[in-house]
């Protein structure tokens, strides 16, 4: 991701080598460059028609104004919609353009649709969803309005958008990724506002971005929408961008999202070839960032328990005698083996913590019980590691202070049992 951010950074300050490779002979002299041979990999190899988006520090300088956008609740954009429409018919005056962009079959495509003096669209295609993203469409979209009422040069043109962010992204413009967009679409608006000032006998150019709710029966949104998906799917049966010349456009959001997909994809395949860890495949039967939040707000300590019980290699008998370190691997209770399952949900010798346990989980309204599910719910993690840690047979972290909920004494001086021998 690093290398993405340098190549789709400002291109003075791009190494040329990033940008296309050194000539074989030029190679075998010093050899590949850290940044060439990252650039060259896949998925960050660039295809035949396709550049690298270029970022600029701004779009707008501080004091150019910007354009007219207006964000309403659902009701009230479908209100104003409606009051447009009926004035756009009557009048015949004033411009009615709505915008989409989609992505369909892991193709992106944009369009405009104008239902008024006639039935019209444009369609664009940006790629595949490794390269485009559907924000840069949706602008997209917008930017092939402004640059038909360019042409037009109507006295009054609406825009209507079903995106908040694009319509966010144009009223207060930044660095995101699919900035050109934003770009281009400044460039039809200088364009247009200088026109404007040269003809002065004319009635200025009236641009305002509208929001509109999607998939609300709205005509125009919906005939915009299926433009976009056909522009998507025309772009994924050519392999070529259609209504511009110019080359695909690669997105460092894209690029970024191919890249952790391709490591997500890495993951899983090891995953499955793995033949060990048989407990924590039981619990995670694919690897996800939701395991991560089992561990949030826990110290140290407190992740080493939770992972030992979770993988069952915890310093208890059970474990402690397949590695031979004991003698025998039955709980002190001698109703079964001396496992975190054990100790947690049957041993006699920790009813009352357990009760303490089970009224903490119930409080917060986990009404399991079942050991795989309460070691496996983030809510439950913190109360079940206090829980072991306080039964003292983790000799390990007999010396560690955990927080807890309360002032408790921890290990058997809690429990009223004594001291505990474990044979080691």
């Amino acid at each position: 991701e690093t290398a993405i951010r340098i190549l789709t950074g400002p291109q003075w300050a791009c190494p040329q080598t990033a940008k296309e490779p050194r000539k074989p002979a030029q190679r075998r002299l010093g050899g590949w460059s850290p940044t060439e041979v990252i650039a060259q990999k896949r998925p960050l190899r660039l295809q035949s028609g396709e550049k690298w988006e270029e970022k600029q520090a701004f779009v707008l300088a501080p004091w150019e104004a910007r354009m007219s956008c207006f964000i309403e609740n659902q009701e009230a954009a479908l209100e104003s919609h409606n009051c447009i429409y009926e004035k756009a018919v009557l009048e015949g005056n004033k411009g009615m353009i709505f915008t989409d962009g989609s992505g369909f079959a892991g193709h992106i495509g944009a369009s405009t649709a104008s239902l008024i003096h006639g039935v019209t669209s444009q369609r664009r295609y940006l790629g595949t969803d490794s390269q485009s993203t559907v924000y840069a469409a949706e602008l997209s979209g917008i930017e092939m309005a402004l640059a038909k009422t360019r042409e037009e040069q109507a006295r009054e043109v609406i825009i209507f958008s079903d995106s908040q962010a694009a319509i966010q992204a144009v009223q207060n413009p930044q660095r995101p990724s699919g900035q050109y967009v934003l770009t281009h679409i400044y460039q039809h608006v200088r364009a247009i506002r200088s026109h404007n000032q040269e003809n002065t006998f004319k009635a200025p150019t009236n641009i305002t971005i509208r929001w509109i709710p999607a998939h609300v029966g709205v005509d125009g949104n919906e005939f915009a929408d299926e433009e976009a998906k056909s522009a998507a799917l025309l772009g994924a049966g050519m392999g070529v961008a259609t209504g511009t010349d110019e080359p695909i456009i690669r997105l460092a959001a894209a690029a970024k999202r191919a890249v952790r997909q391709r490591i997500r994809e890495r993951w899983e395949k090891q995953w499955e070839r793995e033949r060990t860890s048989a407990p924590t495949k039981r619990l995670v039967q694919a690897p996800n960032k939701k395991t991560l939040r089992l561990y949030e707000g826990l110290s140290k300590p407190q992740c080493a328990i939770l992972i030992q019980m979770r993988t069952m290699r915890i310093g208890l008998r059970h474990f402690l005698f397949k590695i031979k370190a004991v003698e025998t691997d039955r709980c002190n209770c001698d109703e079964g083996s001396q496992t975190p399952r054990h100790i947690l949900m049957q041993c006699p010798r920790y009813i009352i913590p357990r009760t303490k346990l089970w009224e903490q989980l119930w409080g917060i309204g986990i009404n399991e019980m079942d050991y795989d599910k309460i070691v496996s719910n983030p809510q439950a993690t913190r109360y079940v590691v206090n829980f072991m840690h306080r039964t003292g047979l983790l000799q390990q972290f007999q010396h560690v202070g955990i927080e807890e909920d309360d002032d408790e004494p921890t290990g058997l001086a809690a429990m009223d049992l004594g001291v505990e021998d474990d044979g080691y």
